[in-house]
Order: C-alpha cells, then sequence, then structure tokens
C-alpha cells in the first residue's frame, strides 16, 4: 500500500464537498466535544470551577460515558458517510441520525461495546496486543454498512480475519496525519473540523481497496 496514493484519493473524492464535511464535522463536535464539556462545566459548578479542578468530577464521567454508549450509531453514520464520499454515493446529512430508525443502532452499539471489550482484555496482558487487536476490530463499523446481516460479532471477527496483513498498514495511514493533528492543535482544534473528514475519507478508501476487495466479498 502506498500511503500517499490513497491520501491523494481521498483529497480527490472531497472536491466539491469540503462543505458538507465541515458541517458534518461541527454536529459531530457538538455531540462528541460540546456536550461532555457541557455537562463538566455544570457539574463542576461553573466554568470558573471547572477551569481550576485537577480532575473531572465521577459523576461527570458517568453521565459522559453513558451519552457516549448511545451516541456510537452516529460514531458509525460518520463512517459511513466518508464511505459514501469515498464511492461518490449521494448522501443526507440527516442520516447521521436515521439509524436510529433501525434495528442496526443496537448492533452497534452492542458491536461497540465488544469492541472496547475485547481490545482492553488484550491489553491488560500487554499494551502492544491491545493496540493491535483494536487495529484489528477497526473495520467492523464499515462492514455493518456493507452487510448489515452480520451480528456484531460476526462483524468483529469478519474485521479482524480482513485485517490479517493489514494492520501495519492501517497503522501507518493514520500515523501520517500526526502532522496535520499538531497543527489543528495549535489552531485551538478548529483545524480538526477539516482532518477529521481528510482522515476519514482515507480510512474509507483503505477500506475499499484492502477490505472491501473482490476476493474477501467473494468468499
Amino acid at each position: 500500500m502506498i500511503i500517499g496514493d490513497i491520501k491523494y484519493s481521498a483529497l480527490h473524492s472531497l472536491r466539491g464537498k469540503w462543505g458538507k464535511a465541515f458541517w458534518v464535522s461541527i454536529i459531530l463536535a457538538f455531540f462528541f466535544y460540546l456536550i461532555p464539556t457541557g455537562i463538566e462545566i455544570y457539574i463542576s459548578g461553573g466554568f470558573w470551577n471547572w477551569l481550576e479542578q485537577d480532575h473531572v468530577p465521577v459523576k461527570a464521567d458517568m453521565i459522559n460515558s453513558v451519552i457516549t454508549l448511545f451516541l456510537f450509531p452516529i460514531t458509525a453514520a460518520s463512517y459511513w458517510y466518508y464511505l459514501s464520499i469515498a464511492r461518490n454515493e449521494h448522501w443526507r446529512t440527516s442520516q447521521l441520525f436515521s439509524v436510529y430508525k433501525t434495528s442496526l443502532a443496537w448492533k452497534l452499539i452492542w458491536t461497540s461495546v465488544l469492541t472496547v471489550i475485547f481490545s482492553l482484555l488484550w491489553g491488560l496482558l500487554l499494551i502492544i496486543p491491545g493496540i493491535v487487536k483494536g487495529t484489528g476490530y477497526s473495520q467492523a463499523y464499515l462492514l455493518l454498512k456493507d452487510h448489515p446481516e452480520y451480528t456484531a460479532l460476526q462483524a468483529i471477527r469478519g474485521s479482524s480475519e480482513r485485517m490479517k496483513g493489514f494492520k501495519m498498514d492501517f497503522f501507518l495511514l493514520n500515523l501520517s496525519f500526526l502532522g496535520w493533528g499538531l497543527l489543528c492543535i495549535l489552531s485551538f482544534g478548529i483545524g480538526f473540523l477539516w482532518l477529521v473528514p481528510y482522515m476519514g475519507v482515507a480510512n474509507a478508501h483503505f477500506y475499499q481497496k484492502h477490505i472491501h476487495s473482490p476476493e474477501h466479498e467473494a468468499n
């Protein structure tokens, strides 16, 4: 795999679509950053108390963990959005939320929970095996897009099986965005509104090239 080719394909796919990608990033930031931060501030007793505290209140952590659990379907839907860009398919922003109208929502939540549990269990042995296994499970959401008939375990196992020989490629692809990530931090996080879709579409092209390949789909 040539990382540059995949990143070039991602940029090419995003031409003329940066506007919608930006607004999707805004929506994701609202649910995954602004809401949790707002809860932390409220439970901490105000903005200044929140700034001065040494740790996040346990109650805020618990509430945000529950919220995150029910937001997993939106995370998956954002992956599907980036895949639609890579495939040049039509996609509506409302599809971020329409996933909750289907039986897939609970399956996505269960897939996410199992992925976290399996990765943590492997991580208890050693950190590196946990990271390797977590990388192996990374394609489960996208497999459920193309194979909604899969169970959560089938999606996780399918991802692990198809990622054999590609884990390092996937890791290096995402590592190649590190420099951009540092620049986004210097921009007070604003740059992530563009970096996240860039990475998402690049990962979608990785999926198209290696995981959704004809030889895999034929099996």
